[in-house]
């Protein structure tokens, strides 16, 4: 959605139902796509006079290339350029190969490197795009060289894989080019065909094609067409290698984009079908409502979408996915808006009534051969039996927009087959919106929910009608008795007015209607440290315990490895910074310790360049960083697995229990050091589950009974003494010698280093182009022998350079600010709390500079002495001298005369000058903020209570129900730690 897309004003009629397919492929694949246009609707928009719509990126200079060829040929045409420029690129392959082995010591050692990896990866599109513009810029500088670079820089318009589309409308794929279209196909070459079906030939005024269905009127079909439209999905799927996809994007965006992605995948030829409402259906409404239009067409089975990827047979399953499976619409309803269809029933009432009965008769035959066919199990034997185990039976259902709950579904599907249960049936929830099916489906199972919340509290696309069915106020209270079920919930805590809610409401509900819940719901949250998997981790053993699940079939040896790892011993790389996915890279740009040199702790103010990144962050937000290991911890582990770090890498992913960071990280090789160093937890807290792990590969029988007992309640004082020296994953494995996993089990057992979450302290209009952070290098004493230790993040922070980058993502804030700027905020930062106040504050004196009234602002600010630890002293007069500061009061819990012997906590502060709170809060509806350490969230809510009760005179009764009121009536927020 937020893709740049490469095709700009086409011309074409408005509400034009082809143009938006073609702007999701130029923002899906723009930089790299080649298109083949058959005359017709989308050439004539396409290619309006001596220009086209569609651009180029201004930095790289690539764009789309778009050519037009006739409209009986323009499959050979398409097929042509793909030929063309597989041939080009053989030739280039060539080319590289010659290059790297008459001229490699000449190279610098990134050109070498960058040619040895696009060799291995020249088919992969994702890894080309990535590599070309960079290796182009070697090959210009080196090509001084050797004849051989020279030569290879010649083709290098072909180091990025080109996606090659062919575009038309429904007339050339169903009439004039359809023998074009089969015999390209047919030859299987990796082709993508999009069909934009707009069931007529738009472009000439509306002529009846093979496309056109049966009822409608066009001309040369004035009487109505009396034959059934020709299923050109069908036809290619006898070939059985062809993928196909029928979509519907203003009904299903998310399919439509699964479509588009698979389509583009799959190593073979592809077509996708696309719904295009054109001006000549002379809808009732106009297309200004056109994806409405597309949403009633798939509800009431007008239009199909499914997808067929012969891919997925390979895996024994079935390769039909049919995803529009509920019909919940009335086809003469949707037929009846359109002028096409209307009009013969205005000329010819009883002609009109057969054809269009015949019509809706063929679309529920249709639909219902399409379920059976998405049912049936695969033919060829390679799929794992549901049944075979002898576990519990379950049914899995799903509400997912995004396709991540879907993800997990079938992740969790095929955990429970391995550990013997039994699953029926695993489908979207909207698959059992009937109560009727969805008992029979639940009859001898549990039913397992696993659901998304989308925005505030709303379903997903495909759990909206699954929801209507189990709301209706007309069920009984035991429509559900004797089904029992569990819910595993998924969503945002930033959202918290509805954090989960779809998921609660489902496991509400169905215990309303007398099902049994056999587990209390889990929960899955996206700001979690590894976003949903937290939850379900935490889940997941409860699950097994309550199905009484076995255990997997387990050996005591090594597991199979997650990641199947080719070293190339010979080769070089300069390896390129990681960027987790959703992160960004950005430079240092200052940082500043703010305490004394000789003082106990070190506090920095750590600045972020933000300018010329797209890196949008709003007031309020914190800021994911992504740390890495430091050079002396990764050389000692290296060492420690006899590993050399400089040795080149292709590692594969061979499980679907990977991350998707994983997956990012190895679309390109990687150097063992890289993989140390930017991604393993190796210096991080360790798990009981590692010390399972690591026990697999001890080859000493003691070291292995002790690892194996770490990780059992029975160890529970070996594990004590572990977190007590603050040991790390790596300490284990130096402990245990004889312990000595491979590369690729390393990367197996040990997870993935975890990024920490600082507020942010500057607001993104007072200071653009920064971002600025309050850090504090978190160091303990290990309770075993007093060492100090130093977390692992911070104490990467403490030694970042400026002018490095580091990995961040954006994180949304759990601040809620009132809608006038007018209205008082009363703020509570303890320490480096103090980093979003900041914040406020500079988004208060923006705003007053512009003009807009802003109203008081207090600050209670808690911190340990005053002359080391109150920061920003400077800013916090400037912001009193400008007005927007009313007043900051300061706790400083060590600071003479008051210590020893008495601490001055913050709560004391707010004792003492409660006219503050009661004038702020409880006369005027203020809002409130905590920020700081959760250790002192008690009292600071006990200092406002006891405000309100006695300076603001309501009594400890009334004071206690206002506190309740400011908590959950939204003018509350905390971020603790």
């Amino acid at each position: 959605q937020f893709q740049k897309p490469y095709l700009e004003f086409s011309g074409a009629c408005e509400g034009c139902g082809e143009t938006p397919y073609a702007k999701l492929i130029t923002q899906m694949f723009g930089k790299r796509l080649i298109i083949a246009n058959a005359t017709g609707c989308s050439s004539i928009w396409g290619g309006t006079a001596g220009w086209v719509p569609y651009t180029k990126d201004k930095t790289t200079g690539r764009g789309v290339a778009w050519g037009n060829s006739l409209f009986e040929d323009n499959a050979e045409f398409g097929c042509g350029q793909f030929l063309a420029v597989r041939q080009r690129r053989i030739q280039l392959r060539d080319r590289v190969s010659a290059a790297l082995a008459k001229c490699a010591s000449v190279m610098s050692t990134e050109l070498r490197g960058g040619l040895e990896q696009w060799l291995e990866f020249s088919e992969d599109r994702t890894v080309t795009e990535k590599i070309a513009d960079g290796l182009t810029a070697l090959l210009k500088a080196e090509k001084d060289k050797a004849p051989e670079i020279a030569e290879v820089l010649r083709l290098a318009d072909l180091l990025m894989k080109p996606s090659m589309w062919m575009f038309g409308g429904d007339g050339w794929a169903n009439d004039i080019g359809y023998g074009g279209i089969d015999h390209v196909l047919a030859g299987g070459h990796d082709v993508k065909v999009c069909v934009f079906d707009t069931e007529v030939y738009s472009n000439t005024g509306g002529q009846s094609s093979k496309a056109t269905p049966m009822a409608a009127v066009a001309k040369f079909a004035q009487g109505g067409r009396s034959q059934q439209k020709k299923d050109l999905g069908a036809l290619f799927m006898k070939y059985g290698t062809i993928y196909i996809a029928s979509c519907a994007i203003g009904s299903n965006f998310k399919q439509t984009v699964q479509a588009f992605t698979e389509a583009e995948n799959y190593n073979g030829p592809a077509i996708v079908i696309c719904y295009s409402p054109c001006i000549e259906h002379r809808t009732k409404t106009g297309l200004s409502q056109m994806s409405l239009d597309q949403k009633e067409a798939v509800d009431c089975g007008y239009w199909p979408l499914y997808r067929y990827n012969p891919a997925l047979r390979e895996v024994g399953q079935n390769p039909f996915q049919l995803d529009g499976k509920k019909l919940t619409g009335d086809v003469m309803k949707f037929l009846v808006k359109q002028n096409r269809y209307a009009q013969l029933a205005r000329a010819a009432p009883e002609l009109a009534e057969e054809l269009q009965t015949k019509l809706s008769v063929h679309l529920k035959e249709r639909h219902d051969a399409m379920r059976a066919q998405a049912a049936a199990e695969p033919t060829d034997g390679r799929a794992v039996a549901n049944g075979a185990g002898t576990g519990q039976q379950l049914v899995i259902l799903y509400g997912t927009d995004t396709g991540v709950t879907e993800g997990l579904a079938n992740k969790f599907s095929g955990m429970c087959l391995e550990r013997g249960l039994r699953v029926s049936k695993t489908c979207d929830l909207d698959e059992m919106s009937e109560v009727d099916e969805l008992m029979n489906a639940a009859k001898d199972s549990i039913v397992v929910v696993m659901c998304s919340t989308c925005g505030h509290g709303d379903f997903p696309q495909n759990a909206s009608l699954f929801w209507s069915a189990i709301s209706s106020p007309e069920l009984a209270s035991t429509a559900l008795k004797g089904m029992k079920f569990c819910v595993f919930a998924m969503g945002d805590r930033s959202y918290a007015d509805s954090f989960c809610e779809a998921g609660k409401l489902i496991d509400r509900r169905l215990a309303e209607l007398g099902a049994t819940k056999v587990l209390d719901m889990g929960i899955g949250d996206d700001r979690d440290e590894d976003k949903w998997e937290t939850g379900f981790n935490k889940w997941l053993p409860e699950f097994w315990t309550c199905v009484k699940a076995a255990e997997p079939a387990d050996d005591g040896g090594p597991r199979a490895p997650l990641f199947d790892i080719k070293i190339h011993e010979d080769s070089v790389l300069v390896p390129q910074q990681l960027c987790p996915p959703g992160a960004t890279l950005l430079e240092v740009g200052e940082s500043r310790r703010m305490t004394p040199d000789d003082y106990e702790r070190d506090i920095r103010h750590f600045s972020l360049i933000t300018k010329g990144k797209d890196f949008p962050f709003d007031l309020g937000d914190a800021v994911a960083i992504y740390y890495e290991n430091l050079k002396e911890d990764v050389d000692a582990a290296l060492q420690h697995f006899a590993l050399n770090g400089e040795h080149v890498a292709t590692v594969t992913c061979v499980s679907d229990n990977v991350s998707d960071r994983h997956r990012r990280a190895f679309e390109r090789r990687v150097t063992v050091r890289q993989v140390f160093t930017e991604m393993l937890d190796l210096f991080g807290r360790p798990t009981k589950s590692f010390c399972a792990d690591l026990a697999r590969f001890a080859t000493s029988a003691a070291e292995k009974r002790a690892l194996q007992r770490m990780a059992t309640p029975e160890g529970a004082e070996d594990w004590k003494k572990v977190v007590d020296a603050s040991k790390s994953f790596f300490d284990l494995c130096k402990q245990f010698p004889s312990a000595k996993p491979p590369f690729d089990q390393i990367l197996s057992i040990v997870p993935l280093t975890k990024p920490r979450l600082y507020s942010i302290a500057s607001s993104p209009f007072y200071a653009p182009g920064v971002l600025d952070l309050t850090i504090v290098i978190n160091q303990w004493k290990a309770a075993s022998d007093g060492r100090v230790v130093t977390g692992a993040c911070t104490r990467f922070i403490q030694r970042a350079p400026v002018g490095s980058k580091l990995a961040c993502a954006a994180v949304v804030g759990t601040f809620k600010f009132p809608k006038e700027d007018t209205v008082p905020m009363v703020m509570v930062g303890l320490g480096t709390g103090i980093a979003p106040i900041r914040s406020f504050m500079q988004d208060k004196l923006y705003k007053k500079k512009i003009g807009i009234a802003t109203g008081p602002m207090v600050v209670f600010y808690g911190c340990r002495r005053e002359k080391e630890e109150l920061f920003y002293k400077e800013e916090w007069e400037m912001f009193r001298k400008e007005g927007v500061l009313t007043e900051l009061v300061g706790a400083f819990q060590f600071d003479k005369p008051h210590y020893p012997p008495k601490m001055v906590f913050v709560s004391d502060k707010m004792a003492d000058r409660p006219e503050l709170i009661t004038n702020n809060l409880l006369d005027v509806g203020g809002f409130f903020y905590m920020c700081g350490p959760a250790v002192a969230t008690p009292s600071v809510q006990k200092a406002l209570k006891s405000a309100v009760a006695g300076a603001g005179k309501l009594g400890e009764e009334r004071a206690e129900k206002w506190l309740q009121e400011l908590l959950h009536g939204g003018r509350y927020s905390e971020e603790s730690y």
